[in-house]
């Protein structure tokens, strides 16, 4: 299958996550030799009133150009992004759905319902939708998994210099958190640095050196966690962190750290996910504080001894691997499914 687009949303989306995904874009674009084709918002009155009042998502996505002649990848944040592929493009857009929550259950069945492939980031998620189109019956889109992944611009094959101790980036999970502030009363030197929210702005906020600033752009956010010896990583769904409605995908702050040289010290269930991705070799799961306090040091003593396998798990999940991983999925979707068959 010949993938000829990616639609890609950087002409005018700002939010600072959007910025992994154009990496991904970048690479997948290269990898596949497809062009970057820009979305634009389309902004009628009856568009805002549906998006803006019914569903939480300000836009309905149109096309610049007619891509009815050839195959195009596009990344959506949420399946609430889709609706217009969804109904409009089902044959030539194909969704990579990044984030998608029990809540979205209902929206996804019955807007994606016709769609010919969709790719999820989620072995559990798909297992759950199996089992719904099973009691269903009848015909259902073809669901593909297909992890996240780093961008190859941040893979190294030397270790940066470390000045930082333990960090957790974005997302805090409360465990690892308490754990963490624990930590450095019983340890005051240790450094950490965790996310804090200032008047509605995220700012970076050190156990020893106070506020560090915002580190919004990818440069500075991946030199930041570069710094860091010990990174405290967690799935969204674990410790009631985020809500879910249980699902507890890989998120990209394994991949992240790891391609960082970060001792991981995670939380996270132990489920298809993640052994498939094999996080378990390069992420060890605390169960109590002192089990979270013999791992940090650990990380902070003998961080170097695991460089070798963090390098070579990150080299198993370079977005340029994604790339290779996809166009094996998707010529195996093709024999089957037969696309633009119908």
């Amino acid at each position: 299958m010949k993938i000829s687009n990616i639609l890609t949303r950087r002409n005018f989306e700002t939010w600072h996550f959007w910025q992994v995904v154009y990496e991904w874009e970048d690479i997948f674009s290269r990898e596949f030799g497809a062009s970057l084709k820009p979305l634009s918002p389309f902004k009628d009155r009856f568009s805002k009133y549906v998006f803006n009042r019914y569903l939480p998502t300000n836009y309905l996505w149109r096309l610049h150009q007619n891509l009815k002649s050839s195959m195009s990848l596009v990344f959506l944040m949420s399946p609430l992004q889709g609706r217009y592929f969804a109904m409009d493009r089902q044959k030539t857009v194909i969704p990579i759905i990044i984030d998608f929550w029990k809540h979205h259950i209902k929206f996804f069945l019955r807007n994606y319902s016709s769609a010919k492939i969709i790719i999820l980031t989620s072995f559990e998620v798909i297992d759950f939708l199996q089992g719904i189109y099973h009691e269903l019956g009848g015909k259902h889109p073809e669901l593909l998994y297909l992890p996240l992944s780093v961008s190859d611009k941040w893979f190294t094959n030397d270790a940066p210099s470390k000045s930082i101790d333990i960090i957790q980036i974005g997302r805090k999970n409360p465990l690892l958190h308490e754990w963490a502030l624990k930590l450095t009363e019983e340890f005051p030197k240790i450094e950490y640095v965790f996310q804090k929210n200032i008047n509605g702005v995220l700012h970076y906020q050190s156990t020893r050196n106070g506020l560090m600033g915002s580190f919004n752009d990818r440069k500075s956010y991946m030199k930041l966690l570069s710094q860091c010896k010990v990174s405290l990583v967690s799935s969204p769904g674990m410790d009631n962190s985020r809500n879910t409605g249980g699902f507890n995908p890989v998120t990209p702050r394994f991949f992240e750290s790891a391609v960082s040289y970060c001792f991981m010290v995670g939380r996270y269930p132990r489920n298809k996910d993640f052994a498939f991705c094999g996080v378990n070799k390069v992420c060890q799961i605390p169960n109590s504080y002192n089990e979270f306090r013999d791992l940090v040091l650990e990380g902070l003593n003998n961080g170097p001894s695991y460089y070798d396998s963090l390098r070579n798990f990150s080299k198993m999940h370079l977005t340029s691997v994604r790339a290779k991983e996809l166009t094996e999925l998707l010529n195996t979707a093709l024999k089957t499914f037969l696309l633009g068959g119908e």
